[in-house]
């Protein structure tokens, strides 16, 4: 679903999901518009036939109304379609001052928006992509780690986590989460390939990092998105031998996703 482009927010793409992404409601559409044209660093291209698709895929909580919900004391997901757009026009206020380079500002709207709708995991969720796209990773960990509480089942969410552990040295428990990112959308290539330079940190003859790779590959052999042209690059080099190569090619490809 994601693109490398420019689009309204004037900044490069990061990530969405299969699984979590098909939802029709304005919170939801937001994050996929804030995913594909600038949340963080992370660089995802994918094409638009790939964006189209997942467009159209249906959510995997389709079968009730579909937002970033809120719970009422009892635990029960609950519907509040003003709070809704609210959150969602001024989450996009929030990000459009962060890119700006207004991130107090930025940030004060959203905590505006959570103290008046506290159970509203998109309010944390934004704030991570503020505090990610100025620099501060621990501080957009932080949020990250708060917007999943509750929100397990979203895989845009535990992937944006998960790649953010990686790059900050949190590689035991990167893997962890992209495990559970797999578990809930398993043919995610981002996530494969982030599973991959996350083992191979670990271990330079990771089978598991060989068999992501291959998978990546296999979901794309013609080589159309970014994700897989990497894969197979590493792949390739981990086929030959050259784990140090592959290894050094994933820290290039850290450093060229932050530029």
């Amino acid at each position: 679903m994601r693109k490398n482009a420019k689009g309204s927010t004037g900044s490069k793409g990061a990530i969405g999901s299969k699984r979590s992404l098909g939802s029709k409601s304005s919170v939801c559409a937001l994050l996929m518009c804030l995913t594909v044209h600038g949340c963080g660093n992370n660089q995802v291209q994918i094409s638009g036939a790939t964006r189209d698709r997942l467009a159209n895929q249906k959510s995997i909580y389709d079968a009730e109304p579909v937002v970033r919900r809120g719970t009422d004391p009892s635990g029960a997901r609950c519907v509040d379609y003003a709070a809704e757009t609210e959150v969602s026009e001024k989450s996009l206020t929030a990000w459009r001052l962060g890119l700006a380079g207004h991130v107090d500002q930025a940030m004060n709207t959203l905590d505006d928006l959570d103290k008046k709708y506290p159970n509203m995991k998109t309010v944390s969720f934004m704030k991570g992509q503020v505090q990610e796209h100025a620099g501060h990773k621990e501080e957009a960990l932080k949020f990250y780690k708060q917007a999943i509480v509750g929100n397990e089942f979203d895989a845009m969410e535990i992937f944006k986590l998960a790649e953010l552990e990686r790059e900050t040295g949190k590689n035991a428990q990167a893997i962890t989460d992209y495990h559970k990112l797999l578990n809930v959308s398993p043919s995610f290539a981002p996530g494969q390939l982030g599973l991959a330079k996350a083992c191979l940190k670990d271990d330079p003859h990771s089978n598991e990092a060989r068999q992501c790779l291959q998978q990546v590959v296999d979901g794309d052999p013609e080589g159309k998105e970014k994700s897989a042209q990497e894969a197979l690059q590493l792949l390739q080099q981990l086929v030959s031998g050259k784990t140090d190569k592959a290894i050094a090619k994933t820290g290039k490809t850290e450093k060229a996703g932050k530029e």
